[in-house]
């Protein structure tokens, strides 16, 4: 599989997790635009911004959401947001409604580039 596609599977996986997550109720913060900042930090973080937050967690002041890279799914998703980042693509995000890996930075659900 080309990276294309596998941008395009990761895209429709994600926009099928966020339906899941919106029936669902949950809370959480969302945010699209272009990738404005990327930060690499230690083992489980991967920090990175795409413009203004809605519906922010009360846990994240920042309009930066988190990834743990430590999963393979944080390492699908990153690969994501670098692809849309390299290619100017914009990028849709929906957060967690929480703060557990980076204290007052939102965790990431999902991740959709188009």
């Amino acid at each position: 599989m080309n990276p294309f596609s596998r941008l395009r599977a990761l895209s429709i996986t994600s926009l099928l997790l966020a339906s899941v997550l919106c029936m669902s109720g949950a809370q959480a913060g969302t945010a699209s635009g272009k990738v404005l900042s990327v930060t690499a930090g230690n083992s489980i973080l991967f920090a990175f911004r795409v413009g203004p937050v809605s519906g922010k967690a009360s846990c994240s002041p920042s309009d930066d959401f988190v990834i743990d890279n430590s999963t393979a799914w944080g390492k699908a998703m990153i690969s994501v947001i670098l692809s849309a980042q390299a290619q100017g693509l914009t990028v849709s995000v929906i957060g967690t409604g929480n703060c557990n890996v980076w204290g007052d930075r939102e965790t990431v659900s999902v991740v959709t580039a188009y």
